[in-house]
């Protein structure tokens, strides 16, 4: 299958997904649903700083003995960055089965549980907006798959409530 699809012009970040297995997109009348397999997380975009996307070049640079400089480059690698600031702790609905019925949103606590179970690599889904200049229509929205690791985690507890106490988060993830 060819994952041509998987579009790499964006205008802004709509969804986070995380996912232990590397994600597939559906077929047939499942075309519109992606196989994340059994553990994965949604990011929650409530009160969520934007999406930094940084670039580091893996190069070996050289001056010769002439004086000119050589170059070999072997790929470029992002970062991905963003935060959160009075993310609930735990989910606000009365059970879990509930909310896992209704979108499956992490809060600070389950980001924080994916943080401690993942010392290795994991798969990063972003879905973007579509950007309006692309000439195909039907492009309903762009996904990007990358697999990753975590490069830095942080939480503050920064007020404690009687039902979920709100933390700011940073978070960074690096491509593999």
């Amino acid at each position: 299958m060819s994952y041509d699809y998987l579009q790499k012009i964006w205008s802004r970040p709509s969804l986070i997904i995380l996912t232990d297995t590397e994600p597939k997109p559906g077929v047939g009348s499942r075309a519109n649903k992606w196989d994340l397999g059994d553990k994965y997380l949604y990011l929650s975009d409530d009160s969520r700083s934007d999406l930094a996307i940084s670039f580091e070049r893996i190069e070996h640079r050289q001056r010769m003995i002439n004086g000119t400089m050589r170059s070999y480059h072997v790929a470029d690698k992002r970062t991905y960055s963003t935060s959160w600031k009075g993310l609930p702790s735990r989910k606000d609905f009365v059970s879990e089965v509930e909310m896992k019925n209704l979108n499956n949103f992490g809060g600070g606590q389950d980001i924080l549980d994916w943080y401690n179970s993942h010392n290795g690599s994991f798969w990063a889904l972003f879905i973007y907006d579509p950007n309006t200049t692309t000439k195909n229509t039907n492009i309903k929205y762009q996904v990007e798959k990358v697999n990753v690791f975590f490069e830095s985690f942080s939480y503050n507890v920064t007020k404690r409530r009687l039902d979920t106490d709100l933390w700011d988060i940073n978070l960074s993830l690096v491509e593999v």
